[in-house]
């Protein structure tokens, strides 16, 4: 078992995620115990900024989990409490002297840091246990008892596929592997906000903050060895990271009256606009070797309340589309927006080809040379080309 000795550590402001965590200080004992809590508070905003939280605390949107990953017991001799680590996560490593930090260093910001890293990778691994399957989280949220606890938040209804992402660390050395790291995802009508998994300590006392040379506050602990009083209510304001969500767009095509021997080739030009700018712009194509449906999904690819045109460009020499435009189709989040096109024989007996140019685009949105991509295609439908003369 270990004592607990600091709580609530934050990353720096340009890091998008930020890991609750606790910094171990050098204990001073006193002649009485820590005050003894049947059950403590807790409090969970999805962000600090009042911006994000109007996004995030619409109807049916935020949700979180808690899970229980080390019991709090009062020390009997000093004012401190004790952790000992639940099943499954007994598994994990001591905690004893993890992430220790002495006010009085000469160098408190970089123990702050560094204590930071200790526990964010600590809350990486129980995070791990939790994704693996088989742990459940605690199922009163307003009565808890004084314990280490993770934090995951997550969609109130999750994808089918779950709330997990992992993403590969940046590191400046190209022979390395990059590390992976865990999140949890939350998605509104618009944006998609990205959380690291959390520790907190429960109870909890009044936080001194630790700033950089820029003013910027890194992190934040707090003291077992003063007098202050333990606090059974504690507030915890998550910190996401946040980017346009993005949805998904289908072009459903019905051909009738193929004629062989060539592939029917059909181009597409989509279009894609929020807030007067153009978020989204591409060429795709379908090809038919006979009669029938198919269709192209374009997974995960347009911001979120973009709206999108898709304007058929190519039918064919010999085919005719019912409707070469659709447009007014909404980007949604948990649904597909959906264009149609129905093409059919135009009787005519000629014949054509086509290539479709994938550009690659500058930072000041000047096309450079034309790429030819794998998906690129060469467009040659009709009769034979003995025919066509």
């Amino acid at each position: 078992m270990t004592k607990l000795r600091t709580i609530k550590y934050r990353q720096p402001v340009r890091i998008l995620a930020v890991l609750l965590a606790l910094l171990c200080l050098a204990p001073t004992l006193h002649a009485y115990a820590a005050t003894t809590f049947d059950h403590c508070e807790l409090t969970v905003n999805p962000s600090a900024s009042a911006e994000f939280n109007e996004d995030l605390n619409k109807e049916g949107v935020f949700t979180y989990d808690l899970y229980l990953v080390a019991s709090a017991v009062p020390d009997t001799y000093s004012d401190a409490y004790k952790f000992t680590l639940t099943a499954p996560f007994n598994t994990l490593d001591s905690i004893d002297t993890m992430g220790q930090v002495d006010p009085a260093s000469a160098d408190l910001e970089k123990d702050t840091r560094s204590a930071w890293d200790a526990w964010r990778d600590y809350a990486q691994k129980a995070a791990a246990i939790v994704k693996a399957g088989g742990v459940s989280p605690v199922t009163d949220k307003n009565s808890l008892a004084p314990g280490l606890y993770l934090i995951l938040a997550h969609n109130q209804t999750p994808p089918a596929d779950g709330y997990w992402i992992e993403k590969e660390d940046e590191t400046e050395d190209s022979t390395q592997t990059p590390a992976k790291t865990l999140y949890t995802f939350v998605d509104t009508e618009r944006y998609h906000y990205t959380y690291a998994p959390e520790l907190v300590a429960l109870p909890g006392k009044a936080v001194t903050e630790v700033k950089d040379a820029e003013d910027n506050v890194i992190g934040s602990y707090f003291n077992t060895s003063d007098n202050s009083d333990w606090l059974d209510k504690v507030t915890v304001n998550l910190k996401p990271g946040r980017e346009e969500g993005k949805g998904d767009l289908e072009i459903v095509k019905t051909l009738t009256g193929y004629r062989g021997p060539y592939n029917a080739t059909f181009v597409f030009r989509i279009e894609a606009t929020l807030n007067n700018k153009t978020v989204y712009s591409d060429v795709v194509s379908l090809d038919f070797t006979a009669d029938g449906t198919k269709t192209l999904t374009l997974k995960g690819a347009i911001p979120i309340g973009a709206t999108v045109t898709v304007t058929e460009v190519y039918s064919g020499s010999h085919y005719t589309v019912g409707q070469a435009t659709v447009d007014g189709l909404t980007i949604a989040v948990d649904e597909v927006a959906r264009a149609t096109f129905t093409n059919t024989d135009d009787t005519t007996n000629t014949g054509g080809n086509g290539l479709i140019n994938h550009f690659v685009y500058n930072d000041s949105g000047t096309p450079l040379d034309p790429v030819h991509a794998d998906e690129t295609v060469e467009i040659i439908d009709g009769l034979p080309e003995e025919a066509t003369s």
